[in-house]
This record gives structure tokens, sequence and C-alpha cells, in this order.
């Protein structure tokens, strides 16, 4: 429980730190890397798959974020918004950011539900280093923020 506390403040300081302005904005061609691992998330969503949602992921969040997570995570966004309609995520923003001596890189894509008319935002924080592994991925939209 205390891991997937630390993995939940990772993402809140991470999007503030981007959205404060503690950070340095890149160009979405310095992020590419990004873009067919957060699509391969998305889509293993829909389809219930742990194992490729995860094989991105980092040690750490791996061990904070189980199988039975995902499918409590999943079965609130697919009740809410639906599933993600697949090729329809669309480069936002993307920054660097450092917590604690360590760096990272968030990436926020525009992306489309079936059930959401409204703004939805995937943003995913990687390591900033080669292998960029996935720390965390939040999906925020209108309906979502709703309880």
């Amino acid at each position: 429980m205390k891991i997937k506390k630390i993995w939940i403040c990772v993402i809140v300081i991470l999007i503030i730190g981007l959205m404060s302005g503690c950070s340095q904005k890149v160009s979405e061609s310095d992020v590419k890397f990004a873009n067919g691992k957060v699509e391969n998330m998305l889509i293993a969503l829909n389809n219930d798959d742990y194992n490729k949602f995860t094989e991105n992921f980092s040690t750490n969040s791996k061990k904070a974020f189980t199988k039975d997570d995902m499918d409590k995570q999943n079965k609130i966004i697919t009740k809410k918004v639906g599933n993600y309609l697949e090729n329809s995520k669309k480069f936002k923003e993307a920054a660097e950011v450092s917590q604690n001596g360590k760096k990272f890189i968030v990436v926020i894509y525009d992306v489309k539900y079936k059930n959401e008319p409204g703004e939805t935002l995937a943003t995913a924080a990687f390591d900033d280093d080669n292998k960029h592994a996935v720390e965390s991925i939040n999906i925020s939209s209108p309906k979502l923020r709703k309880n």
C-alpha cells in the first residue's frame, strides 16, 4: 500500500512540476519514444492486457501497480468513458522535470474515448534515461473527475 501511495504522489508531483513552470519544455520530436509506448498502453487497457500495459514500466511501477489495480482502474474508466479510440492520440506538450534529483520526461496527449465528449488527457511520466521506462500514466477527463 505504501508503494501505491508513493506512485500516486509521483504522478501528482510530476504534473504539478510540469504545470508550474519548474520544468523545461521539450518538443514532440524529442519525445517520439513515448508515442508508441503510450498508444500501446491505452490499447492494452481496452483489452485488459496487464502484461502489455506494463511491459515498459519501471521495476518500481510494476511493483506498485498490480493486475488487480489495473482491473479496478479499468473498470472505472470503461464505465465512465468507454474505450480508448485507437490512434486518436494527439501530442499536446512535454517537459523535462526534476524531482529530488531524479529527472523525468512528462508527455501529455489529447486522447479520445468513446463516451467522453470533453477534453481527455493521457499524461505519462518516463525516466529520463536511455530506456525511458514508464513511471506513471494518468488519464483525466471531465467524467473521470466526477465522483
